[in-house]
């Protein structure tokens, strides 16, 4: 009777593991279907027979209620080892299911021929669960959080297919939608606000206020470095050239990028009312090339012809008045130097300037009339117009469609009376102090920078105020502009 009831105990062990070994190409088949497979793989069916096999001590009828009973239980209560035996079936390769199915069959023949005890059959399936486990273990700890690992891997992956990837992809695209009319809505209003109130204007400083060109014992001991160093210090993103800026556009560029600054223009003088037209479309042509290599898009140019801006002469009585035929000799020119700044996708600007032939607001008229407006635009300086005592504002309406650039100097009123009165040249009157830094002068910006954003203006406003910088210290100065500009004008 003994061994009877051995041999059944025996046989019903042994059907256990093979059905689990059975398990395993399911599972393979199972993988590559990722569409049919969901539902089927849910039951944990497997897993209860392998914990039946395990824990064979307690009897096979035993595990045969448990084995019926376990399936009203939902998958979140299973225990941790039913866990790993249900990860082990799932994860294991089609080599380690080979060999977990003919570790299976080996020990079932050896137990049938030889009919020994039952702790020994035991130990039997014991080795066999065993073997199986090391190598699957390494992989069966992921498994334990199977909704994590179901939304965290691949689409390729058999193991979403067989807990329901579609329906949890499904559900995410929802969330989206409910916040898309309010980003709709933002995205809607943002252009319109963007296009209507933020003018393209740059600010930039002309290094005059550190050294000055015309006056070389004006800052003549400040470095380069220190000038655009104080200009970057200051907030401003460009600067016009200097006599000690490099001469080689790509060292230039290259001193200029650790500041964030870039060149906007720098000045020319033209002579075309006293030399030949060929010497001085030579020197624009190589003006021009310098600038386009730097990234600027204006030219400034100033007709030097009778000029007495750097002579000891009184700034008002010496002034040159143009004849007719110089009048036609200079706004001829400059239509051909306009087309020369157009090849290279730049623009030529006129700067008006004290102690030439082109100062007043009438002569300034004069230029802007006979010249090409899709050649020759107007350099704006404040400080110039109102040294020679004309109304800015009035040339600032009529002329602001050709405006393309801007120079924005202050005036200090009581030098320039004395510069009038005993007869100074325009050096000493700079040497003395008759310009400054906006906001530092007579000169009310406010309607100045409302009229160019008006008028919707685009390129640079310039700070240039040459002053004495052993009695304006620079950075001083610059910084005192800055704010203004950001006071007044808002940029």
């Amino acid at each position: 009777m003994a061994k009877e009831k051995i041999v059944k105990a025996k046989s019903t062990k042994a059907k256990a593991p093979a059905k689990t070994a059975k398990a395993a190409p399911k599972a393979k088949k199972a993988a590559p279907k990722a569409k049919a497979a969901p539902k089927k793989a849910a039951k944990p069916k497997v897993a209860v027979k392998a914990k039946s096999a395990v824990k064979a001590k307690a009897g096979v009828k035993k595990a045969a209620l448990k084995a019926k009973a376990v399936p009203k239980k939902t998958v979140k209560v299973a225990k941790p080892k039913t866990v790993k035996a249900k990860t082990a079936v799932k994860k294991t390769s089609a080599k380690s299911a080979v060999k977990a199915k003919a570790v299976v069959k080996a020990a079932k023949p050896k137990t049938t021929a030889k009919a020994k005890p039952t702790a020994k059959a035991k130990a039997a399936v014991k080795k066999t669960v065993k073997a199986a486990k090391p190598k699957t273990t390494a992989k069966a700890k992921p498994a334990v959080k199977a909704k994590a690992v179901v939304k965290k891997t691949a689409a390729k992956s058999a193991v979403k297919a067989k807990t329901g990837v579609k329906k949890a992809l499904a559900v995410k695209p929802a969330k989206a939608v409910k916040a898309t009319p309010k980003l709709a809505a933002a995205k809607a209003k943002a252009p319109v606000t963007a296009r209507a109130v933020k003018p393209k204007i740059k600010l930039a400083i002309a290094p005059i206020g550190w050294t000055n060109d015309d006056l070389p014992e004006l800052g003549g001991d400040i470095p380069f470095e220190q000038c655009i160093s104080e200009m970057a210090l200051a907030g401003f993103a460009g600067s016009e050239v200097g006599n000690k800026y490099p001469k080689d556009p790509k060292v230039l560029k290259q001193a200029l990028k650790p500041k964030k600054l870039t060149i906007c223009n720098a000045w020319f003088s033209s002579y075309l009312t006293t030399a030949p037209y060929e010497e001085v479309e030579a020197a624009f042509i190589k003006h021009r090339d310098f600038l386009h290599a730097v990234g600027a898009k204006i030219i400034g140019a100033a007709e030097q012809g009778h000029s007495i801006q750097g002579q000891e002469a009184p700034i008002f009585d010496a002034k040159p008045v143009y004849t007719d035929e110089e009048w036609k000799r200079l706004t001829e020119g400059l239509n051909k130097l306009g087309k020369l700044a157009a090849e290279k996708g730049m623009k030529l600007t006129y700067h008006h300037h004290m102690g030439t032939g082109v100062q007043t607001a009438a002569e300034i008229d004069r230029l802007m009339e006979n010249t090409d407006p899709n050649l020759v635009g107007l350099l704006y300086d404040t400080g110039h117009l109102v040294f020679s005592g004309e109304d800015h504002l009035r040339v600032l309406k009529k002329w602001i469609k050709r405006i393309r650039h801007v120079h924005l100097k202050d005036m200090r009123p009581a030098i320039r009376e004395k510069a009038v009165q005993e007869k100074w040249s325009f050096l000493y009157s700079v040497k003395s102090g008759v310009f400054t830094v906006p906001g530092d002068g007579c000169i009310d910006f406010e309607p100045i920078f409302k009229i160019l954003k008006d008028a919707k203006y685009e390129g640079w406003w310039v700070v240039e105020a040459e002053q004495d910088p052993a009695k304006a210290n620079p950075l001083e100065y610059a910084i005192k502009a800055r704010k203004y500009i950001k006071k007044a004008g808002g940029i």
